[in-house]
């Protein structure tokens, strides 16, 4: 896998993901390349991170058991805090 680092200030991702090894392995990564990142486990737990930080970019897991990740994005996009996201 190949990432980009972004030469400006820190960028800070977050990272929605059920399963803890892939949730942990891709955080670990994100982070060795100066990324800021938080991470959740489920789709509310992702909804009150994106609240309570600015954030870069979202990463989500296409399939979780109680929210999938397009109920998250459509979520997330009606907040008032990630209203300036691009809409694809």
């Amino acid at each position: 896998m190949n990432i980009a680092v972004v030469n400006d200030d820190t960028a800070s991702i977050l990272l929605l993901d059920n399963g803890q090894i892939s949730r942990d392995l891709t955080a670990s990564r994100l982070r060795a390349r100066g990324y800021s990142v938080v991470t959740a486990n489920c789709g509310e737990q992702a909804l009150a991170l994106a609240k309570a930080h600015r954030l870069d970019m979202v990463l989500l897991d296409a399939q979780m058991p109680e929210m999938d990740a397009l109920q998250v994005l459509k979520s997330l996009r009606e907040t008032r805090s990630m209203s300036l996201c691009p809409s694809s």
